[in-house]
């Protein structure tokens, strides 16, 4: 069972998914920060961003073949390019928010609606705006 169920708050709705899906990422990062921080740390300095598969981006990209499917989703676009944009976008925040100073205002949740919903602007079918 993914995150994705477990949250109780599942949605078929693509848009709906792909926020969900952050909301729980944001979530496994969040509960143990100095400990995703140090993880987060050791991974990329193995190497691990560059040498492991895109699980992440795998998921995303299910989703947004599904919303395809489902009209919500711009039928021009590449799942599985957007699922390796989705992950970069989701990296880069984790990798700005693991490096932030303590004074520093937003949250990780914060920063990845916002990222998601400015591509989801530009992913949207047009009769679903």
């Amino acid at each position: 069972m993914t995150g994705l169920e477990e949250s109780g708050t599942f949605t078929p709705g693509s848009i709906a998914r792909l926020q969900q899906c952050m909301a729980v990422l944001v979530r496994i990062n969040q509960e143990e920060p100095r400990l995703t921080t140090a993880m987060l740390t050791a991974w990329v300095k193995a190497g691990r961003p560059i040498l492991e598969e895109p699980y992440v981006a795998e998921v995303f990209a299910e989703i947004v073949d599904s919303g395809v499917g489902q009209g919500e989703l711009n039928p021009g676009m590449s799942p599985i390019g957007v699922g390796n944009v989705l992950r970069d976008v989701y990296l880069g925040a984790l990798y700005r928010w693991a490096s932030r100073s303590p004074d520093t205002t937003g949250t990780l949740a914060e920063e990845l609606q916002q990222i998601l919903q400015l591509l989801l602007d530009g992913m949207t079918a047009p009769k679903t705006r």
